[in-house]
């Protein structure tokens, strides 16, 4: 039980910000499957922050469930 956010930048981005490539980058995953794969759970996708909100506050609600957020970023969003 528990949520679990994926900060989804589809790469490395401390690598790219040293050596920028393709090599960088992470082939496409739906993290958010993952819990059909897996046989139990929520997942959720979010690409803007309302969506972000409304899957944080879906996921809070079930309690007893494992939840997975997958958060899409850009690729060089950094802090």
């Amino acid at each position: 039980e528990g949520v679990v956010v994926v900060l989804n930048n589809a790469g490395y981005l401390t690598e790219r910000v040293l050596l920028d490539g393709d090599f960088n980058d992470i082939a496409a995953w739906n993290f958010h499957k993952l819990p059909e794969v897996l046989g139990g759970g929520d997942g959720y996708e979010a690409r803007t922050e309302g969506e972000f909100d409304a899957a944080l506050d879906a996921a809070l609600q079930t309690r007893g469930r494992a939840a997975i957020i997958n958060a899409h970023l850009p690729q060089r969003d950094t802090s």
